[in-house]
């Protein structure tokens, strides 16, 4: 079967934008790790002055060495997948089926272009997002759960003095209680000394 040049030129082209399509597709990837904090790929914590200002981070600051590694190994895995499956069917739909190192070549280089150039980007991009996100997140939680905290707080110091008395109250009952068991024991004991005597 013969090839003209142009089909195969142009299959390399195709081949350089699948290329740029699973890099792509591996920023994905990133972007949950990123989300997750799992490696520091983007944002560098811009608002980190408001977090030492008292809005405390609801969000875990660093993921388990256990849980980044089996995020990490998932999405290596799911990525292999989605690659090959890719490949495979870009091989069956524009050269029979038939593989050919430059179309491996050239989807390496259209992931590669795509990492230098739109890759550092959107990973940077995505991780100010992120950083911002966790901000808003953070900040909506504190306005939320304060006031009921302070509330909580308020009402401690408001029924401590009721509960107080309410607990010394049922302690004495249950002194009372316990001290009258003693005594019918003691009474019991003794009557029983007693009769033997």
């Amino acid at each position: 079967m013969k090839v003209s040049m142009s089909a195969l030129v142009l299959t390399g082209a195709r081949a350089v934008i699948l290329g740029v399509f699973l890099g792509a597709v591996y920023d994905l990837f990133r972007i949950v790790k990123c989300l997750l904090r799992i490696s520091d790929y983007g944002g560098r914590r811009r608002f980190e002055g408001i977090y030492k200002r008292g809005v405390k981070d609801v969000l875990p600051r660093r993921a388990g060495r256990v849980f980044s590694i089996t995020v990490t190994a998932v999405c290596d895995v799911l990525y292999s997948v989605v690659f090959t499956v890719c490949f495979i069917l870009f091989l069956y739909a524009f050269n029979h089926g038939i593989f050919r190192w430059f179309i491996f070549a050239s989807c390496a280089a259209g992931a590669l272009l795509y990492h230098v150039s739109l890759g550092r980007l959107v990973i940077g991009v995505t991780g100010a997002a992120a950083d911002f996100l966790r901000f808003v997140i953070n900040v909506f939680l504190f306005a939320l759960f304060y006031p009921l905290k302070r509330a909580a707080v308020s009402v401690k110091k408001v029924s401590a003095p009721a509960i107080f008395k309410i607990r010394s109250a049922l302690d004495k009952k249950r002194n009372r209680r316990y001290t009258l068991k003693c005594i019918k024991e003691l009474d019991k004991f003794f009557v029983f000394q007693g009769d033997v005597k």
